[in-house]
């Protein structure tokens, strides 16, 4: 009892022009059941700040924006990103319905979490405190 699931998913991004690329381990922690996570990695702090409006269509500075069913517990995604700066946001969509579940003041009641395992104050954390280099292959943790 009390064990923890694990998942490999290995998404994997191709660049065209032969573009070097870079491998982003990432693992999400902490997921109390299963879901879909919901991940976007954004390249600037103006795509990463931007409310999501959920409409369909590329956003400026969106580099992916992907949905990964996972179990509950641990959870490992192996990406490839060119080297660059980034930041993750991502949730836990636990009921299915595709969004982010709030309660009346706005505050997130399903998990969620950032890269650099950042946190806001009033709100989500900038791109700064969130961002992180990949210059070469990286392992990240973030917990839910």
């Amino acid at each position: 009892m009390g064990r923890k699931s694990q998942v490999l998913l290995f998404p994997f991004l191709l660049f065209a022009g032969g573009a070097q690329a870079e491998t982003l381990g990432l693992t999400v922690e902490g997921a109390p059941k299963a879901g879909t996570l919901h991940i976007g990695i954004f390249n600037s702090a103006e795509g990463y700040e931007a409310k999501d409006t959920g409409g369909p269509g590329p956003r400026p500075g969106l580099v992916l924006g992907e949905r990964y069913p996972v179990p509950p517990g641990k959870s490992r995604l192996a990406l490839e990103l060119p080297p660059g700066t980034y930041a993750i946001k991502l949730f836990l969509d636990l009921n299915g319905n595709g969004k982010i579940d709030t309660n009346f003041l706005g505050i997130p009641k399903e998990p969620y979490g950032f890269s650099n395992n950042a946190k806001g104050t009033l709100g989500p954390p900038s791109f700064e405190a969130a961002a992180f280099e990949l210059n070469e292959d990286r392992e990240l943790t973030v917990n839910l």
